[in-house]
């Protein structure tokens, strides 16, 4: 019988960030110059996020399978409600919000922005 486990990450390093006035400057920012024509941002309990991590190299991969997870640069705002997109007057891209409240990592990131970083 094969055993199955969940091993959560024991440490998330972010090493910049962004705080952006409103969740409508960071859609915009986000959006802005991206080739794409739809940018797809998380949410989870009132904090709009993005985030970028770091290539997989060797170095990389042994501190993931450490258990520790680097993020290059977070980038987020208060939204206090969900919702699916956000508007851009003037632009071709869409913005899609995908809500990850209830994910174990990324409800403590929204817990651990309102509580350091706002």
């Amino acid at each position: 019988m094969t055993e199955i486990s969940v091993e959560p990450y024991r440490k998330l390093v972010i090493r910049t960030y962004m705080r952006y006035g409103s969740y409508e400057e960071m859609a915009r920012e986000i959006a802005y110059g991206v080739p794409m024509p739809t940018v797809v941002l998380r949410w989870s309990k009132g904090i709009l996020f993005n985030f970028v991590s770091y290539q997989p190299t060797d170095s990389v991969m042994r501190q993931l399978m450490d258990g520790i997870l680097y993020w290059d640069h977070l980038d987020f705002a208060e939204m206090p409600e969900y919702r699916e997109e956000i508007p851009l007057a003037g632009s071709p891209a869409r913005v899609l919000v995908r809500n990850f409240t209830g994910h174990p990592l990324f409800d403590q990131v929204a817990e651990f922005v309102k509580a350091k970083l706002l």
